[in-house]
């Protein structure tokens, strides 16, 4: 018992810690304009897309099983590029969302 209450003590600070760096980027997100918290979510999306080689590898592989002779690799490039930008987007939302007023969320709907 001794080892687990050791390891979840570490990992509960852990959890706490990554908790407010959350609430704190969220934060700083908050009180920038919607246009550069989309550069910062589509600059994040390709940082995500450069270092995650085995999450691109499997993002590729599975874009060329789905449009097989259909599409080029340069296109199929740009189509997993624009997921992890996507995705980030998506992301840097979530975390925006609760400063937005309902006219700002309309207004962003694309």
């Amino acid at each position: 018992m001794g080892k687990r209450g050791f390891r979840s003590g570490t990992q509960r600070f852990r959890h706490l810690l990554e908790y407010w760096l959350l609430v704190s980027f969220g934060f700083i997100l908050r009180l920038l304009p919607y246009q550069v918290n989309l550069r910062i979510a589509h600059f994040l999306g390709d940082i995500g897309f450069s270092l995650l080689c085995i999450r691109r590898k499997v993002t590729l592989d599975n874009l060329r099983m789905v449009f097989r002779n259909q599409k080029s690799e340069k296109e199929i490039n740009k189509i997993a590029q624009q997921s992890y930008r996507n995705t980030a987007r998506g992301f840097i939302e979530h975390l925006i969302l609760p400063a937005l007023s309902k006219e700002k969320i309309l207004a962003n709907l694309e």
